[in-house]
C-alpha cells in the first residue's frame, strides 16, 4: 500500500486541526468579550458588537467543518472563508483603534464622550434613554492596550495562520 505522503506518515498539523484552532480561538474571543461585559458590567460600543459578528461566523463555519462527511478540500475552503472573516474583523478593529486614538471619527451609531456642564434635565433624559457607549474612549485597557487593539493583533495573527495553512496543500489530503 502506498501513502499519499512523502515520508509515509500523515503530517502532525492537518486541516482538521487548523479548523479546530481557529474555531477555538473565535470561541475564546467571544467568551472573553462576554466575560468583560458581564463580570465587569462594561457596556460595549457598536464597533465592539461589530467585531463579534465575524467570530460568530467563524464558530458556525468551524463547527460545520468538523462533521466527518466534510472532506479535506472543503475544510480548506472553510479555512479560506474563516481567513476572510478574520480580515474583515481586522478592518473593523483597525477602524475602532483609529477612533479610540482620535485619528478619525467613528460611525453615526457611536455615542459621544461624556460632557461637562450639562443640566439636570439633560442628565434625566440621558438616564431614561438606552445608553449609547462612546466608541472613542476604551471601556477598559489591559497593560495599556484596549480590547480593540488586542482584537486587531489576534485577528492579524490568526489570519496569518489561516493563510499559511491554506498554502500547505498536503495538510488537506485525506489519510
Amino acid at each position: 500500500m502506498t501513502s499519499r505522503y512523502t515520508n509515509g506518515r500523515a503530517p502532525i498539523i492537518t486541516g482538521f486541526r487548523i479548523v479546530i484552532v481557529l474555531t477555538l480561538a473565535a470561541i475564546v474571543a467571544l467568551v472573553v468579550a462576554a466575560s468583560y461585559q458581564i463580570l465587569f458590567r462594561l457596556e460595549p460600543c457598536i464597533l465592539c458588537h461589530y467585531q463579534r459578528i465575524p467570530y460568530v461566523a467563524i464558530v458556525v463555519l468551524g463547527l460545520l467543518s468538523l462533521f466527518p462527511a466534510v472532506d479535506g478540500p472543503s475544510k480548506r475552503l472553510s479555512v479560506a472563508l474563516m481567513a476572510g472573516f478574520l480580515m474583515i474583523n481586522s478592518g473593523v478593529s483597525f477602524f475602532h483603534v483609529g477612533v479610540e486614538r482620535h485619528l478619525w471619527e467613528g460611525t453615526a451609531q457611536c455615542g459621544t464622550s461624556p460632557q461637562t456642564g450639562i443640566t439636570i434635565d439633560e442628565v434625566r433624559a440621558a438616564v431614561l434613554q438606552p445608553s449609547n457607549t462612546a466608541c472613542d474612549e476604551p471601556v477598559i485597557t489591559v497593560l495599556g492596550f484596549s480590547m480593540a487593539e488586542y482584537n486587531l493583533a489576534a485577528c492579524v495573527f490568526l489570519t496569518g495562520i489561516a493563510m499559511y495553512a491554506i498554502a500547505k496543500r498536503r495538510w488537506w489530503l485525506e489519510p
